[in-house]
């Protein structure tokens, strides 16, 4: 996680506890959207658990030990056949240095085939201060890594580092849910 600038692990999220996670999201997502934050994730205990579910708050401790604090929290969708960008590239913030001040961890609810639109990061370009280029937000890049999940995996990633989205073009959903964390005394702030 510290070379690379992210970590992928399998099976956060298994079993029940996953399928609980899956119906949650759907029937949490039908009552509260279009925008599902943490204003409106913790009124529900599955999602309140979740953020000191072990597999996921541990790896958060070791990094930034017992200063760690929930910055954000969001459930993203995207419904079947998207018009997105297939990239649109960027940092979430430009830190000198090389330790993380955030980690957007991204428990994803669906296999995330090429089809369905993976998470992609390009490794190292957490260290330096360089953004993404200008020209080529929306493109392929070379060094890219896309993240082929299964459901109940996760994706640890520096939030300095440059990552992006896909565009899902099946004929499903594409789920994710985006618990933001770092040090306490880093402010929240709305996305």
């Amino acid at each position: 996680f510290l070379e690379e600038g992210y970590l992928h692990v399998p099976a956060v999220l298994s079993g029940e506890h996953l399928t609980l996670i899956q119906e949650e999201f759907d029937r949490v997502w039908e009552l509260e959207k279009p925008r599902v934050n943490q204003h409106r994730l913790l009124k529900h205990k599955a999602f309140i658990d979740l953020i000191e579910h072990p597999p996921i708050l541990a790896r958060q401790q070791a990094i930034f030990g017992h200063q760690v604090q929930l910055l954000q929290y969001d459930l993203l969708r995207q419904g079947p056949h998207s018009e997105r960008p297939e990239r649109s590239w960027h940092r979430d913030f430009v830190f000198p240095g090389d330790r993380p001040l955030a980690i957007n961890t991204i428990i994803m609810l669906n296999e995330m085939s090429e089809e369905r639109g993976p998470t992609r990061i390009v490794p190292k370009t957490h260290l330096g201060e360089t953004l993404p280029p200008a020209d080529k937000r929306n493109q392929p890049l070379p060094s890219e890594v896309a993240v082929y999940a299964e459901p109940g995996d996760a994706v640890f990633i520096n939030g300095a580092i440059w990552h992006t989205g896909g565009r899902n073009t099946t004929d499903g959903v594409r789920r994710g849910i985006y618990l933001y964390y770092g040090y306490w005394w880093l402010k929240r702030y709305e996305a």
